[in-house]
């Protein structure tokens, strides 16, 4: 006799408590939904360093055709970008110096002690 013979005479008790089949639906939702908010977060963040960056590019390529200087040219150092992104304090400031290179009467070195004050690091 096989063992699935065997085994189908007998009738088996279930041992241990019933599938909680509505708790484990709602704890996959929950999960779907925590995966989703966390997504969410990274995005925003993403997107929100995207502008900061896009700020800074536009403000030190004003910044090098209005005062020269090689600090301003090329591409961003990295970690400048971080800082920038992190400070809201260089934020206002750059955005601030930004509008004032657009007029004509602003002084270069006006706007580098405003940067300063500010932490932006300039040499």
């Amino acid at each position: 006799m096989s063992a699935t013979n065997v085994m189908s005479r007998f009738h088996v008790e279930h041992i241990g408590p019933e599938p909680h089949l509505l708790r484990n639906a709602l704890l996959a939702l929950g999960i779907v939904i925590m995966a989703g908010l966390i997504g969410l977060f990274y995005q925003r963040a993403d997107r929100q360093e995207n502008v900061a960056a896009h700020e800074l590019h536009q403000f030190r390529q004003a910044m090098f055709n209005r005062c020269g200087g090689e600090q301003f040219s090329g591409a961003t150092d990295p970690k400048l970008a971080e800082l920038y992104a992190d400070s809201s304090r260089m934020r206002h400031a750059v955005v601030q110096q930004f509008h004032r290179l657009q007029r004509p009467e602003t002084r270069c070195d006006d706007v580098a002690k405003a940067l300063r004050s500010a932490d932006y690091p300039i040499r």
